[in-house]
């Protein structure tokens, strides 16, 4: 059985945060959160899961905004 960690809001995490990536429901994010987060290690899934969105559209993001590396798979 799976330990379930629950997210607190980004406005519970105070203003750098939502300064940096936003609130979790605003998508599509600029290209240089989406660096910042392949950068920081978060798989495509957990992306998708934070932003409320498929693994497809993180990956479509990534290619449209050029933030291939990990986001990609390539």
């Amino acid at each position: 059985m799976g330990m379930v960690m629950q997210r607190a809001s980004p406005a519970a995490m105070g203003p750098r945060h939502v300064e940096c990536f936003g609130n979790a429901l605003d998508w599509p994010i600029s290209a240089a959160s989406l660096d910042a987060l392949v950068d920081l290690g978060l798989s495509n899934a957990c992306i998708a899961h934070y932003y409320r969105v498929t693994v497809d559209d993180v990956i479509a993001l990534a290619r449209q905004r050029g933030v291939y590396r990990q986001a990609v798979g390539e």
